[in-house]
């Protein structure tokens, strides 16, 4: 019910399930992809590098994973715990992320993208 008393129905938007899967399996195929890298370098855990959603990038599926190098508050650099190219070989070529979504079983495969990020604050 708004302000003036009266009531607004819901608006209802559908989405095909190859677009839903790649944005919501991409964040299951994200997850994947850093737990394969994680047990490959022989880390508990990952914890500075970011994870990203899918997306199309043309004919394939895709989901970022960040390699994020900043400053701290005192000025020194702070990189994630492992090299970006040990990262980059850790991460698998492929990952197939599989779901149940009430009674249909979908699945999508990715192909993950490790993306060095510099950040720089003035």
């Amino acid at each position: 019910m708004n302000e003036s008393g009266t009531t607004k129905e819901p608006v209802y938007e559908r989405e095909p399930a190859s677009s839903w899967v790649t944005r919501v399996g991409g964040t299951v195929a994200g997850a994947e992809a850093m737990a394969t890298a994680r047990e490959r370098l022989g880390v508990k855990s990952l914890a500075d590098i970011s994870r990203g959603i899918g997306y199309d990038d043309g004919e394939a599926r895709r989901v970022m994973l960040g390699y994020e190098v900043w400053p701290n508050r005192s000025g020194e650099t702070r990189t994630p715990s492992v090299e970006f190219e040990a990262l980059v070989s850790a991460v698998p070529r492929t990952v197939t992320a599989s779901f149940q979504f009430e009674a249909a079983a979908l699945s999508g495969t990715f192909h993950p993208l490790v993306e060095f990020r510099q950040i720089y604050r003035s």
